[in-house]
């Protein structure tokens, strides 16, 4: 448990240290709303879910909503309050907002990730 509570930290610490309001507006962009149907979950959140992905090792956006449902911490972490995004929600975000959108800043967030460790 204390490893998961050093783990969870690192992360905030992460995540806090990003600024990826640049990529947030770009995806608002192309990921519009509309007035009907539900209310969409905030970009941001969703993009700090996939970098958590990423960060994890989880190998699906299946397995990615089971965790964030499960670990309340890490839907925090991520800026989601209460009911979290299911797998279909998570696919349909990534086909919206493009994977040209997302790519480059996964790739800088890798970037960020590595000096902060090691630099």
């Amino acid at each position: 448990m204390e490893r998961f509570s050093v783990e969870l930290d690192a992360q905030r610490m992460l995540f806090q240290s990003l600024d990826i309001s640049r990529t947030v507006r770009r995806i608002e962009g192309e990921y519009s709303s509309s007035d009907r149907g539900r209310p969409r979950y905030p970009v941001r959140a969703m993009l700090f879910a996939l970098i958590l992905m990423y960060l994890l090792q989880i190998s699906s956006v299946s397995m990615l909503s089971i965790q964030l449902c499960r670990h309340q911490e890490y839907a925090l972490l991520c800026g989601f309050n209460g009911k979290t995004p299911d797998r279909t929600t998570f696919s349909k975000f990534i086909a919206r907002a493009g994977l040209r959108a997302i790519v480059p800043e996964s790739v800088r967030v890798l970037w960020l990730l590595v000096e902060r460790l090691y630099g």
